[in-house]
C-alpha cells in the first residue's frame, strides 16, 4: 500500500464524498430543556387578588404527529425498549415534533424535514415525570434516502 501524492488524496476525496451523505440522512432534535410561560388569571374574583407562585417548566415529553398538531393525529411508537421508543412514518406525510412541559398547557412544536422516515427518542431512566414517563433524553430520527 502507497502514500504517494496521488493515493492519499484520492482517500480523502472519497471520504468527503462517503461521510455527508450519510451525515445528512441522519439529525437530532432537541427540544428546549426549560421554557418560560407567563400565566394571569382570565378573570378578577372579588375579595381576591392573583399572584404567581415561581415555577420551572421543564420538558417532560414528546409527541408526533402526522400533520399539523391542531389536527390531532398524534402517532403511538412503534417498537418500546427500556428507555428508548421508535416511530416510523410513511415518507409522504408532513411529521410535526411537539415538546411537552411539566405543570403547564403550552408545547413548542416544529416540523420535521420532508421524508423523515424515523425517529427514536431516549429516555433518561433515572428522571420520572408526574404522569409516569421518563424524561426524553435524546431524539434522533432519519431520513428516506433519495436515489
Amino acid at each position: 500500500m502507497r502514500y504517494g501524492n496521488k493515493v492519499l488524496p484520492a482517500l480523502l476525496i472519497n471520504a468527503l464524498i462517503v461521510l455527508p451523505s450519510f451525515a445528512a440522512n441522519n439529525f437530532t432534535v432537541d427540544c428546549p430543556g426549560q421554557i418560560q410561560v407567563q400565566q394571569a388569571a382570565a378573570a378578577a374574583y372579588a375579595g381576591w387578588r392573583s399572584l404567581q407562585a415561581p415555577a420551572q417548566y421543564y420538558l417532560s415529553g414528546v409527541t408526533f404527529y402526522s400533520g399539523k398538531p391542531e389536527e390531532m393525529a398524534s402517532l403511538k411508537p412503534e417498537e418500546f425498549k427500556k428507555f428508548q421508543s421508535t416511530w416510523r412514518f410513511s415518507p409522504d406525510d408532513q411529521i410535526y415534533l411537539v415538546c411537552e412541559y411539566n405543570q403547564t398547557s403550552i408545547q413548542l412544536t416544529r416540523a420535521l424535514p420532508v421524508h423523515t422516515k424515523a425517529c427514536t427518542v431516549q429516555y433518561n431512566g433515572s428522571t420520572r415525570v408526574s404522569s409516569g414517563g421518563f424524561i426524553p433524553k435524546q431524539i434522533r430520527c432519519a431520513l428516506t434516502k433519495m436515489t
